[in-house]
């Protein structure tokens, strides 16, 4: 709000200034004609708040969800499942279409679905009716989620970026933040439904919104088609794939359905690269990953999700099992990292507009890799003040990192395909939180399993376990700190600049290179 204000009393000195600039030939940085930026602000962040907190209130719910519809829970499981399926096999597309038909049409038709979502899922009568209503709400959720990024990075000039989606990091905290908490009271005052129901306000106040305050974005050049066959392809391509891994641990990876959806998700990726390759208009124009900030920081993004998994995974299992926690202090531990994450983001953002993301990128994965490692130094023995200051640390990296390295990739998409680029990220993200929670999942459990095998049968049994666990945790975060220090050093490929032309399409001054 005092944001909103400052850019009001400063609105005529920047609307001489706009006009200086342009009558000298320079173009002019920010958003859509007629779009207060601050408030296109407030409207992503509503529509973030809602999808990011919907992913962990409703994961609270399935003991009761198992109760209420008398079934077990590896069918309960397919609530967020098949939400987390459909969001990842429809970003890109759905990107793209953003890219085509317009992304305030996508962003708003996406706040509308995912409030219909709310409004049906209370109303379910069966396990399977809501999880397909689950579906439902995934698309719209897909919609938003997949254009957040691109939205803000037009509406804000090059020097305001980083500030911009550092504020957006923020409500992303928040959400994961609040969910379990949010969702735990309602679930014990007001039931089950009231979860879904009770946003059902804040979904239409989104709506309203985005139609009041976001403008259409200009498109460049002729009206493009959609690929529809790489479209179909990539959806089955990585649903296949989130799929297998999932089921992986559970099945066991050489399970025939395993083995079948990793030959599905091969074919279909490998049909859908090859499809791109020759379409005219691809879902993701591949000739981007042959700019170099954009290739690395898809990467950092990549190999950085990989490893944060192991936090809200396999520190449960510690702090629980072997330092004997309750679920709600274990879940007051673990939320450190969010928190640190949801006050870090806006200042390593305003950070990255005056200094340039390179050097925050390279800090905060860093320190990452140093919590890490520090983590899988403690033990069954270990106090838990001791653990505390080095989810700290972690988050203190993860706030430096994630942010200056969302602009950079956004920085390095031109204009015409930031729907696509800002689709990418959260696909990239949630097929690296996929494939880690595989990793470090066969790692503590492999370790913990050698650890048992190999033990001095003279130890109580409770002892032994507590043992396993820990040396399972330990395993785990050495492997998480290990990719952390792969990531660091794909970082020190960032050059020092990236031309003008690949700056969000927004025009810089001639010659200028941004950091």
């Amino acid at each position: 709000l005092a944001a909103m204000m400052q850019d009001r009393r400063g609105g005529t000195n920047a609307r001489e200034s706009s006009s200086r600039s342009s009558a000298a030939g320079v173009p002019r940085q920010g958003g859509a004609p007629g779009q207060n930026k601050w408030w296109a602000l407030a409207t992503v962040c509503t529509a973030t708040l809602m999808g990011t907190m919907d992913a962990s209130i409703v994961t609270i719910s399935f003991p009761a969800l198992t109760r209420v519809f008398d079934t077990t829970p590896s069918v309960v499981v397919w609530v967020a499942l098949a939400y987390q399926l459909t969001v990842t096999g429809t970003l890109l597309t759905i990107g793209r279409a953003a890219d085509i038909i317009g992304r305030k049409k996508v962003f708003v038709t996406g706040l509308l679905v995912f409030t219909l979502g709310l409004v049906l899922c209370p109303l379910s009568q069966g396990i399977l009716q809501l999880i397909g209503f689950r579906v439902v709400q995934a698309l719209g959720a897909a919609m938003t989620v997949a254009l957040g990024n691109a939205i803000l990075a037009a509406s804000f000039s090059q020097e305001e970026r980083g500030r911009a989606l550092g504020l957006l990091e923020a409500v992303v905290g928040i959400g994961l933040m609040s969910g379990p908490a949010v969702g735990g009271i309602l679930l014990d005052t007001l039931g089950w439904q009231a979860i879904f129901y009770l946003r059902i306000p804040l979904g239409i106040g989104a709506c309203i919104m985005a139609l009041l305050v976001l403008r259409e974005q200009p498109r460049d050049g002729p009206r493009d088609r959609m690929d529809l066959m790489g479209s179909t392809t990539l959806f089955l391509g990585l649903s296949s794939l989130i799929l297998a891994v999932n089921q992986g641990q559970g099945q066991g990876w050489t399970s025939p359905m395993v083995i079948a959806l990793g030959i599905v998700a091969v074919l279909s990726l490998g049909l859908f690269f090859s499809i791109e390759l020759r379409a005219a208009q691809p879902v993701i124009d591949l000739s981007l990953f042959r700019v170099r900030r954009f290739a690395v920081t898809n990467a950092l993004l990549l190999t950085s999700s990989l490893a944060a998994i192991a936090v809200p995974f396999v520190l449960p299992f510690y702090l629980i099992e072997a330092l004997g926690l309750s679920a709600s202090r274990s879940g007051l531990v673990i939320m450190t990292v969010p928190l640190m994450l949801f006050l870090l983001s806006p200042v390593s953002g305003a950070l990255s507009d005056r200094f340039g993301p390179r050097l925050l990128i390279t800090a905060g994965l860093a320190t990452q890799s140093l919590g890490y490692f520090l983590l899988s130094a403690r033990g069954a023995d270990s106090a838990v003040l001791s653990v505390w200051p080095l989810l700290i640390l972690v988050g203190l990296g993860g706030g430096l990192f994630s942010t200056p390295n969302v602009s950079a990739l956004m920085s390095a998409a031109p204009r015409e395909r930031m729907g696509s680029v800002s689709a990418l990220m959260p696909t990239v993200r949630n097929i690296g939180h996929a494939l880690g929670l595989a990793m470090s999942g066969a790692v503590f459990a492999s370790v913990r399993s050698g650890y048992l095998e190999n033990a001095s049968t003279g130890l109580a049994a409770r002892a032994l376990e507590v043992s396993a666990i820990a040396a399972g945790y330990r395993g785990a975060f050495i492997v998480a700190g290990f990719i952390a220090l792969a990531a660091l050093a794909i970082s020190l490929l960032l050059g020092p600049g990236v031309p003008s032309a690949h700056v969000g399409g927004h025009g810089t001054a001639p010659g200028r290179a941004v950091d």
